[in-house]
């Protein structure tokens, strides 16, 4: 008998779109880095600026996003913790789950036969 498929719950209000995220460790570790090395680094910044910390003693903007002032980073922090969120359990983690090779013990097959690196279906606000 096939495996049962659960359809992810919709938000009780707005709109919604649904969004197929792979369960490879290189997307994951990308995805992972926006937060680590841009978001993080970046809110960490912007709010001791806005406290007034002098500019000697602030931590530094991400390189390349020095003369980025129109992003609002609590808002850009938050979407990236509500995508997190949105991610079925074996996706949040940091360690992986699977070895080197996403596809393995999958159960999608390509038109040759190969295994595919399985999607998670991911319900955004």
């Amino acid at each position: 008998m096939a495996p049962a498929r659960r359809t992810p719950a919709r938000p009780a209000g707005g709109t919604s779109t649904l969004r197929l995220v792979p369960q490879d460790p290189e997307w994951l570790h990308d995805f992972r880095g926006t937060h680590d090395r841009l978001l993080a680094p970046y809110h960490a910044a912007w709010s001791a600026r806005r406290r007034g910390v002098p500019e000697h003693l602030a931590p530094l903007y991400p390189a390349g996003l020095e003369d980025l002032t129109g992003l609002d980073a609590p808002a850009a922090l938050d979407a990236w913790r509500n995508v997190h969120r949105a991610l079925p359990p074996v996706l949040r983690g940091r360690t992986p789950r699977t070895a080197q090779d996403p596809a393995r013990r999958s159960l999608l097959r390509a038109p040759d036969g190969g295994r595919l690196v399985p999607l998670h279906p991911v319900l955004l606000d």
